[in-house]
């Protein structure tokens, strides 16, 4: 599964206060966005 399609599943999965976070993060960098991603893919099981 590459990278693009595990964010955007995440993406649709989380709630809006998730969002903003991922927002942020993708504004202060990479590793920062990837590691919420990481978190958030965890916590949904995608």
């Amino acid at each position: 599964m590459n990278k693009i399609d595990k964010a955007t599943r995440v993406w649709h999965k989380a709630n809006a206060n998730e969002r903003d976070k991922l927002l942020d993060a993708m504004l202060i960098n990479k590793s920062a966005y990837r590691n919420l991603i990481y978190k958030l893919a965890r916590k949904y099981t995608v």
